[in-house]
C-alpha cells in the first residue's frame, strides 16, 4: 500500500494534534509539540481541517491558548470563531437543558446528567464551548419515564418517531433547539448495566445546579 503525499500530510496533522491534545488533557499545555521541525514539519491548516472533521476543534483553541504565536493568523481566527460559534450553540444547549430539568423537577424527577450535558451546569462557567455536543444526555430510574415523557412534552418535545425505543434510552426532540434531549434508563447496552447498573450509579451521583433547578452528576 503506497501513502500519498496528501495522506501522509494529514496523517502527521493526526498526530500532532493528538499530542496536543493529550498534553492539554494533562494539564501540560505543551504547544510545543507541534513546532514545525526540519524533519516533518507540521501544517498547521491541516491540523486545524482535521479538529473541525473530528468536532475536536474548540478543545483544540483551549489547548493552545499558550502558544498561539506558533500559529498562522488566518489558522488563530478560523479556531477561535469555531470556539465562539460552539460557545454560543453550548449556551442555547444550556437554556434547554435549565428547563428540561424544571420541567423534570416539577413532576419529582432528579435527572443524572450524563456526557456533555455534565459542562454546562452553573459550576462549568467559562468552560461551555469547550466541547461540540449532539444532543443532551439525562439518566433516570425506568419507574419515572412516564411522568418524564408527560413533561417533556409539556414544553414543545416530541418522541422522535424515527427512532425506535431501545432498552436504555429514548429520544426527544422539539423544533429551534441545537439537539434532542436523550432520556436513559440505563447507562447504556449490556455488560455496562451490569458493571455499573443505573440505581447504583445515581445513588453514586452527587448534586448540581442548572438554570436554578436541581440536577445530579456523576
Amino acid at each position: 500500500f503506497a501513502m500519498t503525499g496528501a495522506s501522509s500530510i494529514r496523517i502527521v496533522a493526526l498526530r500532532a494534534l493528538c499530542r496536543v491534545l493529550a498534553s492539554a488533557g494533562e494539564g501540560q499545555r505543551e504547544t510545543s509539540l507541534l513546532a514545525p521541525s526540519p524533519s516533518q514539519p507540521v501544517d498547521w491548516h491541516q491540523v486545524a481541517a482535521v479538529a473541525a472533521e473530528l468536532l475536536v476543534a474548540p478543545p483544540l483553541w483551549r489547548a493552545v491558548q499558550p502558544g498561539l504565536e506558533q500559529m498562522p493568523d488566518d489558522v488563530v481566527e478560523e479556531l477561535r470563531g469555531r470556539y465562539l460559534a460552539n460557545t454560543i450553540r453550548n449556551v442555547r444547549f444550556r437554556h434547554s437543558l435549565a428547563e428540561a430539568v424544571g420541567a423534570l423537577n416539577e413532576v419529582g424527577v432528579l435527572p443524572v446528567l450524563l456526557k456533555g450535558a455534565t459542562g454546562l451546569t452553573c459550576e462549568t462557567d467559562g468552560k461551555v464551548g469547550d466541547r461540540w455536543m449532539a444532543d443532551l444526555d439525562l439518566l433516570i430510574a425506568p419507574s419515572e419515564l412516564s411522568a418524564a415523557t408527560a413533561a417533556l412534552k409539556g414544553i414543545g418535545y416530541r418522541a422522535d418517531a424515527s427512532q425506535p425505543w431501545v432498552t436504555y434510552e429514548l429520544p426527544f426532540c422539539r423544533s429551534r433547539t441545537p439537539g434532542p434531549i436523550d432520556v436513559h434508563v440505563e447507562l447504556g447496552v449490556a455488560p455496562l448495566p451490569g458493571l455499573v447498573p443505573g440505581p447504583e450509579a445515581r445513588d453514586q451521583s452527587v448534586g448540581v445546579s442548572v438554570g436554578g433547578h436541581c440536577a445530579r452528576v456523576l
